[in-house]
């Protein structure tokens, strides 16, 4: 019975806040900018409101931005395989942006994804993301077509017919 209650006394604090659900209507509505503006206000202390905000920041091209608010964001849910995703891509953008930090900022956004997919291995977006990242990647920020292939292995395991589009994808490049 103490169970039930706790339960259903938690209840509340599963729902989205209302911040978030404007910012959510303007984001699914690609209008970043206003999905920004309403977060910015927000708490800075909800999980929710966080990951959106990042999201938007990505959104928008803010990368740097989206960087400081996704670490946040993790920070806050370290067990969030969508956070680790979303600044895995936004440290993926920031090193294309500036040949002089990429290597490091690379090496961030292939930590990032590999934390994505061993907290949720069938996160699908991780697992395509950290293929892209290994397939793409120089060896020496940790890419490389095993590495690739081992992921396009595991996403065969959730969908066979993707999976055998990125082995064979691998294959043509080992073929080179």
């Amino acid at each position: 019975m103490r169970a039930w209650i706790l339960l259903l006394t938690s209840l509340p604090l599963l729902s989205k806040t209302a911040e978030w659900e404007r910012a959510h209507s303007f984001f699914e509505a690609s209008d970043f900018k206003q999905a920004a503006a309403v977060l910015e206000k927000a708490s800075k202390k909800d999980f929710d409101n966080v990951l959106l905000l990042g999201q938007s920041y990505y959104e928008l091209k803010k990368f740097g931005d989206a960087v400081d608010v996704l670490e946040s964001a993790a920070e806050i849910s370290p067990r969030s395989s969508e956070a680790q995703l979303w600044l895995g891509r936004a440290y993926g953008r920031l090193a294309e942006g500036n040949k002089l930090l990429a290597f490091g900022r690379a090496r961030k956004a292939r930590a990032a994804f590999e934390k994505a997919v061993e907290l949720d291995p069938k996160n699908r977006d991780a697992l395509d993301d950290l293929f892209e990242f290994y397939f793409e990647a120089p060896g020496i920020v940790g890419g490389g077509l095993d590495k690739a292939e081992a992921v396009a292995k595991q996403i065969a395991a959730l969908d066979a017919e993707d999976g055998a589009e990125l082995l064979a994808r691998v294959a043509r490049a080992r073929k080179k």
